[in-house]
């Protein structure tokens, strides 16, 4: 019953069905008492402008000091309402970078990787073309033929290098003041 409420609100929220989302989701408070439900409940006050009630509704709960999520909703809320003094209470004055989650970084190493493999493709297909003195008369069509071909050739390559000789790990780099 209450993922069926959840996915319910959720859809009447993701089709800006502001005042379902609201009967729905303080329904499922109601029946949780979840503090991600409340989140969702603020976020939904938050999305039809209503500020105040939202912020009053995360202060209430005393969900600004348990969930970081709801500290930031709140400080947005405080923004929101030009009260800038109170944000600065709420989220503190320095940068809250220990709040975002830093497990992509190895999908970012891998994209450039891949981009870097597929660059050299692409720059070695033309190289090999004129090389060969198959661009003679094709132009451009030639050109475009002998990067795309490349590109394929080095991103091939790329993925073998990677999940075949790494076993799709990375080396991981020592830290500053690791021996």
């Amino acid at each position: 019953m209450e993922k069926f409420l959840r996915d319910w609100r959720q859809d009447a929220l993701n089709k800006a069905q502001y005042d379902a989302a609201i009967f729905i989701g303080d329904k499922l408070l109601a029946l949780t008492n979840d503090d991600q439900d409340a989140f969702w409940l603020a976020q939904v006050h938050f999305a039809t402008g209503n500020y105040t009630r939202a912020q009053a509704f995360l202060s209430k709960q005393d969900l600004i000091s348990r969930n970081p999520s709801c500290r930031y909703l709140a400080g947005h809320c405080l923004i929101k309402q030009s009260r800038y003094e109170e944000a600065l209470v709420v989220l503190g004055e320095r940068n809250p970078t220990h709040l975002i989650s830093n497990g992509g970084s190895n999908k970012r190493k891998g994209q450039l990787e891949m981009d870097d493999w597929t660059y050299l493709g692409m720059g070695a297909g033309v190289a090999a073309a004129w090389a060969a003195g198959s661009l003679k008369g094709l132009g451009g069509r030639g050109v475009m033929g002998a990067v795309g071909a490349g590109g394929v050739v080095g991103g091939l390559a790329w993925a073998g290098w990677r999940f075949g000789v790494n076993g799709g790990r990375f080396k991981e780099k020592p830290k500053e003041g690791d021996l």
